[in-house]
């Protein structure tokens, strides 16, 4: 499948029978969420969020496929949308304002999500139950690192995500 320009992503959910979305980020801050067609591409519109201003969009798809959890740090919120009826919420969250949830992911029953969070001095993974209390599970630096993409597994018992490290070495030449 050929994709006309823009920023695009894909996610599929766990269950049988439940739906694949993708995701256009716009120029102009606008994130679209499609169904995705195996055999045609992008499908009927399934939700739009305007001012999502960052380069990538950081989203995940409830394993059921029922939900999506859509990361917005330049609003400092997590907004969900529901495939349902296609309304826009917002999962609570109680984190200073000086901390952006900067990726989410899933808990297996769908009802919590993963979350990296930054910060100047930091970037943590932490799980955040369904009323925003966030459960700190991993934390970095950041000058040492960069965590993003926390995945759940299925059944629940392991949490996944991608840290980058950062290495820094003191290197002397001499007589050159």
């Amino acid at each position: 499948m050929l994709l006309a320009q823009g920023h695009y992503s894909i996610g599929c959910a766990y269950a049988p029978a439940s739906p694949c979305v993708m995701a256009e980020l716009q120029p102009g801050g606008q994130l679209i969420f499609y169904k995705l067609d195996p055999t045609k591409g992008k499908g009927d519109e399934i939700a739009r969020l305007q001012n999502y201003n960052l380069p990538n969009a950081h989203w995940s798809l409830s394993s059921q496929g029922t939900q999506i959890a859509i990361a917005d740090p330049g609003q400092y919120v997590v907004r969900i949308v529901n495939l349902q009826d296609h309304k826009v919420t917002t999962w609570p969250t109680h984190l200073p304002s000086t901390v952006a949830v900067s990726s989410v992911g899933w808990s297996a029953d769908a009802t919590q999500l993963f979350a990296i969070l930054y910060s100047e001095s930091s970037m943590a993974a932490v799980y955040l139950d369904s009323h925003g209390n966030a459960t700190r599970l991993y934390e970095v630096p950041t000058e040492r690192g960069f965590l993003t993409n926390p995945i759940g597994s299925p059944d629940g018992r392991f949490l996944a995500f991608t840290q980058r490290s950062y290495i820094s070495d003191l290197v002397m030449l001499e007589n050159f």
